[in-house]
């Protein structure tokens, strides 16, 4: 059936659950980078007790984190010459030369972090490049909701190209494990 984001939400609770029994400590603090991040609070805003999560450089908005993979597989296939062949085409569950599941990208698709309230006393460090209306509305938000919220703000001059459709080797795209 291929990886969906209910399973990734049963993933991150079974792994924050085998931390706490390994670790025999009761603080756990998980990190999502950049579109790990809607996932992580997607399990974190079902938990009943408060959560400690770090969100770097986080990407919170799923319709246009799909629509940037898809524009930067698009780039690559006609423009940049990523495939050796002319004219390589892929089918409609491939994305950037990987086969991804249908429900994956649709729930990614409908995740809006702002709408995802973690639970009352929870704790985020959130460290970003470049400040969005998305990042002040999900802070907004989560700080309505009783959670609190530590900005890291990074220099915007060392913020790394990540979607750069020429840099095959240093991008961050969906992979299948």
């Amino acid at each position: 059936d291929g990886i969906d984001v209910p399973g990734l939400v049963d993933d991150l609770r079974t792994a924050e659950s085998i931390l706490r029994s390994c670790c025999a400590t009761s603080n756990v603090r998980l990190l999502g980078l950049r579109s790990a991040v809607l996932p992580l609070l997607a399990y974190a805003s079902t938990c009943r007790e408060p959560v400690d999560l770090v969100l770097w450089a986080p990407v919170l908005d799923g319709r246009e984190l799909v629509a940037g993979w898809r524009e930067q597989h698009r780039r690559q296939l006609d423009e940049l010459g990523r495939y050796l062949r002319a004219g390589t085409r892929s089918d409609d569950d491939e994305l950037l030369g990987f086969v991804l599941s249908r429900r994956l990208l649709d729930g990614l698709e409908a995740l809006q972090a702002d709408k995802l309230v973690l639970p009352a006393g929870s704790r985020i460090q959130l460290a970003q490049w470049q400040p969005s209306p998305g990042t002040d509305a999900f802070v907004r938000a989560q700080r309505d909701a009783g959670v609190l919220i530590e900005l890291l703000q990074l220099e915007s001059v060392d913020a790394p190209d990540w979607d750069h459709p020429g840099q095959f080797d240093t991008q961050l795209f969906p992979r299948r494990a």
